[in-house]
């Protein structure tokens, strides 16, 4: 039996498409890339007032982003995977930019909140993108192209 051959619909056996979200932890993950839009944002927020909250909102970043990735790659959804782990490396850059540069609060004031900026920017767009993407199951493709369904 050959593992890359196109699916044959036999008798008494039908191939069901892959779901674009599974509905069972579809609560889960929206609820998690809801808690990391509201964190990004807040963080975002509070760092316009002083950076010194990064000390707050980067464990709160950290935990959402790894709580996303981990949940996101068990039900094999790409979207949300990628939005926890960018959250792990937004941390990551932005720890080591502070580091190898021995910025402290004055002097990493402006680059810290620009970089918070485009990474909230980013954030809202994913997270409006996950809001509005199809839920229901999709079609598959490969099969509608070969004629087999």
């Amino acid at each position: 039996m050959n593992p890359y051959a196109t699916p044959v619909e036999t008798e008494g056996s039908r191939v069901l498409p892959h779901p674009m979200r599974p509905s069972a932890s579809t609560p889960l993950l929206t609820g998690l890339l809801y808690a990391q839009g509201v964190v990004v944002t807040g963080g975002m927020l509070a760092q316009l007032s002083s950076v010194e909250t990064i000390f707050f909102s980067a464990p709160m970043l950290a935990t959402t982003s790894v709580g996303l990735a981990f949940v996101g790659r068990r039900c094999s959804d790409r979207l949300p995977t990628t939005y926890g782990v960018s959250g792990i490396g937004f941390i990551a850059f932005v720890t080591l930019i502070i580091v190898a540069n021995d910025w402290g609060p004055p002097s990493a004031t402006v680059p810290v909140r620009l970089m918070t900026v485009c990474y909230a920017v980013y954030a809202m767009i994913v997270t409006v993108r996950f809001t509005f993407r199809d839920s229901k199951p999709a079609d598959n493709q490969r099969l509608q192209r070969s004629g087999g369904g």
